[in-house]
């Protein structure tokens, strides 16, 4: 009985036992449920609502690609198309970039003209563009389709590429800029255009006397967004050309924007001055005082030394209207005087040349589709005075030409354009023109002349 109890009493203690430790594992059992569930709805917080899943991944595509780029920044580079095709680094503070345009065209001519009917390259641009730390920028601008002896193209080669800009500048300070190399002289408003912002596919031939492109040093800035100056000083034998003496050309001008050119950038006025000095034991001036029309010469290349002087005065104005039409308008006054001092016997029996221009012009640009400004028709007039006269001299009579040119084009888009001009050229009759005069006149010019230009232009 006794050990019957004993057993007994021992299977009880044994069933105590295993009933608190299944208790116990089920409450750590419970408590594991109930951290795992904390777990869930911590994740359920996290995790987005559906409408905004497509955000929530974009999001994380973007960290994961920001953090990529972080860490390859040290080699990472960009490149695109932005008005011209450009190489970037990842800082942006390098950038190389590739730009330019191709005119090509017809000119047809009257029988008086010294040219034939031909097809012909205006140019071909290549601009090369540097931008270093942001405050740097270097230019190089080749000219791959020169002049092939036709006049109205430039008379300046056969098939040669032509160094047009080649200069270095610092930026970093708006009011104090400095160029060195060779670029365009500030003097004529007309003459710093490029041949995409004239008003006609040929500049007026006022351009002639306007001196051009040479080497030198130039300091520019733009004061207070109203003012913009630039002065230089050069070697004053033209583009790309030493120095044939000591005497160098300084030329300075003065643009007031008075809208303010970030809002108005085409709303000045413009007023510049230059002077040249050549001394008697070089080549002169010369050719720099004839007067050019788009497609001949009018005079003989005529020798001056010593001084030229000139003043040049202009303005331009642009309005939009509704829908993005534009009005232009355009106008420039040019005075300029070559001594010939060393010309001849002395005391000198040729006297000083004088030269007085003017030209003035309006475009009115029609927006065909509000929503592409790019697509335009555009229409124009454009009209120029030169009068060229020998003052205290007998040896040879002046020269006064007009010419006036009706304008018509077709922007495609931004980077195709189509334009016809009708060019009339009312010559007098007082000077001997040699090998450059019109074909049935001998050796005189005169009378009217006109020529008819179709032009397709290619930019990127």
């Amino acid at each position: 009985m006794k050990k019957t109890s004993f057993i007994f009493c021992l299977c009880c203690l044994f069933m105590a036992i295993q009933a608190q430790t299944m208790e116990e594992r089920i409450q750590q059992l419970e408590k594991r449920v109930m951290q795992q569930k904390e777990q869930i709805h911590q994740l359920e917080n996290q995790l987005p609502n559906t409408e905004d899943y497509k955000q929530y991944t974009d999001n994380i595509v973007k960290e994961y690609l920001q953090e990529s780029f972080l860490e390859d920044e040290r080699i990472a580079i960009t490149a695109g198309y932005e008005k011209g095709f450009f190489i970037r680094n990842a800082e942006g503070t390098i950038e190389f970039k590739l730009s330019g345009y191709s005119q090509i065209g017809v000119g047809i001519f009257e029988n008086n003209s010294v040219d034939n009917n031909s097809f012909f390259f205006n140019t071909t641009y290549l601009n090369f563009d540097a931008y270093i730390f942001k405050d740097w920028h270097a230019r190089l601008i080749l000219n791959v389709a020169q002049a092939d002896g036709y006049y109205f193209q430039g008379d300046t080669g056969f098939d040669n590429i032509e160094i047009r800009d080649c200069y270095i500048e610092y930026t970093g300070i708006k009011e104090f800029q400095v160029r060195i190399g060779n670029s365009h002289i500030p003097f004529s408003m007309e003459g710093g255009w490029g041949n995409l912002d004239t008003l006609a596919v040929f500049h007026t031939p006022l351009i002639g006397w306007s001196h051009g492109r040479d080497m030198g040093v130039t300091i520019s800035g733009m004061i207070d967004d109203y003012v913009c100056y630039s002065t230089g000083i050069f070697n004053g034998d033209g583009s790309l050309n030493l120095d044939n003496d000591d005497a160098f050309l300084t030329a300075a001008k003065l643009n007031i924007f008075y809208q303010g050119k970030q809002q108005h950038p085409n709303n000045y006025f413009h007023i510049a001055a230059m002077a040249n000095r050549r001394d008697n034991t070089t080549r002169g001036h010369i050719d720099q005082a004839c007067i050019k029309t788009s497609w001949c010469r009018l005079l003989r290349s005529i020798q001056t030394d010593d001084w030229k002087l000139g003043l040049d005065i202009g303005a331009r104005y642009e309005t939009k209207f509704q829908e993005q039409h534009a009005l232009r308008f355009e106008a420039e006054g040019m005075a300029i005087r070559w001594d010939r001092c060393g010309v001849g016997a002395e005391p000198d029996p040729h006297g000083n040349l004088v030269g007085y221009g003017a030209m003035a012009g309006v475009q009115y640009k029609y927006i065909l589709h509000p929503d592409q400004p790019k697509q335009a028709l555009f229409f124009g007039l454009q009209w120029s005075y030169l009068d060229l006269d020998n003052h205290g001299g007998a040896n040879m009579s002046g020269q006064t030409i007009y010419t006036y040119t009706g304008i018509v084009g077709y922007d495609v888009n931004e980077h195709f354009r189509i334009e016809f001009n009708w060019v009339i050229a009312d010559i007098d009759d007082k000077v001997y023109n040699g090998q450059y005069g019109a074909k049935n006149k001998g050796d005189k010019s005169g009378s009217l002349e006109q020529a008819w230009f179709l032009q397709v232009t290619a930019m990127f």
